[in-house]
């Protein structure tokens, strides 16, 4: 976009200021940030999202070799009990217990659920957004 106005502005009659000639190309490479964030983000998106997929979906980037040792702990932690001694200590066990029961619902097969879409959607738009851009560029401009 620069050098065809600077060329534009050869072709005009007068005098131009050295000055309107920085601004007018200076004014070209404000774009870049947007650009370079239009290019990047759905990169950085993408590449966030499936290593979300990967942590919280409980994949490994290793084999499966400490399967007993996490499902002794599941099993410890839903056999905990906790004395009653007064109203703090079972307002406090309550609340334990719902998170607990929160815990049960939120489990690695949700996450993979939520997440598998979530970087299916943002590749998909991504390449479509792509798609109708290139059109555009190669029948409109």
């Amino acid at each position: 976009m620069a050098p065809e106005k600077v060329r534009n502005l050869r072709k005009e009659a007068g005098r131009i200021s050295n000055v309107e000639l920085q601004k007018m190309v200076a004014r070209v490479f404000y774009y870049l940030c947007v650009v370079t964030l239009q290019y990047l983000t759905p990169l950085m998106l993408c590449l966030f999202c499936t290593l979300l997929l990967k942590t919280l979906g409980d994949y490994k980037w290793s084999s499966y070799i400490n399967v007993a040792e996490s499902m002794e702990i599941a099993n410890a932690t839903a056999k905990m009990s906790l004395p009653v001694s007064s109203d703090i200590l079972e307002s406090s066990q309550q609340i334990s217990l719902t998170l607990l029961s929160l815990k049960k619902v939120f489990t690695p097969i949700l996450y993979r659920g939520i997440l598998g879409f979530m970087t299916w959607w943002l590749c998909a738009v991504w390449f479509s957004t792509s798609a109708i851009g290139l059109v555009y560029y190669s029948y409109y401009v």
